[in-house]
């Protein structure tokens, strides 16, 4: 069910965005190059616009269109720049043995796991397209072999299921589609499902339920919070309450109860976006 969840809200905000996307670049060809494209959300409403007779408002709609697309591009260029400063410092800090060691853990020929020096405890996933497993000494110093195996399973299950780039892309549809709240709430929650399930896969893959809670509960204890801007997914920042309560009690799954107040406004946003739809067929 919970995978289910997952999917559904990573498809809902897909679909969402695209739509919206595709859109906005439609509207800026047609006034580049001057030609009408039927069933366009934006040219739409500037023929409303006009009609109504508050032509200025067709120049925020284009100052939203552009600020949009622009958005979008800059936070994915600053995304793909940081992490390409992140690989070439990580490149410095590599522990070859334990790397090697933690490879053998995973027994599956895994190339993109590594173990930097580094005294404070971390288990993250980075990378969108090949995402890399990065351990530290401090990490492994913390805890028992048994608790970085589990804690390993659980950065596999990110790594396998490209979480760092789909967490991104639903972050970046909620923050560039802001006047939609429903992509904010879907951006939440599917962070917290997919630490959830990570979970499910470490205990399975271990079978003791133990190793992984008690790995969480030490980083927890030892984990400094600071801020960062690059987008990657880590094992203790994220929903350690549901987490918790899911190791305890695994028969309790994690249920998504749909925002209303967010809900409503959004479905209101797609009704008066299928009215201007029809308005093009006028």
């Amino acid at each position: 069910m919970t995978k289910n969840y997952a999917n559904a809200l990573f498809m809902t905000s897909t679909t969402i965005s695209l739509i919206l996307l595709i859109q906005m670049v439609c509207y800026l060809f047609s006034l580049s190059y001057g030609s009408a494209l039927n069933f366009n959300l934006f040219q739409a409403c500037e023929k409303l616009f006009q009609v109504v007779g508050i032509p200025f408002i067709e120049y925020m709609l284009l100052g939203l269109v552009c600020y949009t697309i622009l958005h979008a591009c800059l936070l994915i260029a600053k995304q793909a720049i940081q992490i390409r400063k992140m690989n070439k410092k990580l490149l410095r800090f590599v522990n070859e043995e334990y790397s090697l060691e933690l490879k053998k853990m995973l027994e599956s020929g895994q190339k993109h796991i590594l173990v930097i020096e580094h005294d404070e405890p971390i288990a993250i996933t980075m990378g969108f397209f090949q995402p890399k497993i990065i351990l530290s000494t401090g990490l492994w110093k913390l805890l028992s072999k048994e608790e970085i195996q589990a804690v390993l399973f659980h950065e596999a299950y990110h790594q396998k299921k490209l979480d760092p780039l789909k967490c991104f892309l639903t972050h970046l549809f909620s923050s560039i589609i802001w006047y939609i709240p429903l992509l904010k709430w879907i951006s939440q929650q599917y962070i917290i499902i997919q630490e959830v399930l990570a979970d499910d896969y470490a205990m399975s893959k271990s079978g003791n339920p133990i190793d992984i809670s008690n790995a969480l509960i030490k980083m927890i204890k030892n984990q400094q919070q600071k801020k960062q801007s690059l987008t990657y997914v880590s094992f203790a920042e994220t929903s350690v309450n549901y987490r918790i309560k899911y190791i305890l009690d695994p028969e309790n799954i994690y249920s998504v109860k749909l925002p209303f107040l967010s809900t409503v406004v959004s479905l209101n946003i797609f009704l008066i976006v299928s009215i201007l739809f029809m308005i093009t067929l006028i």
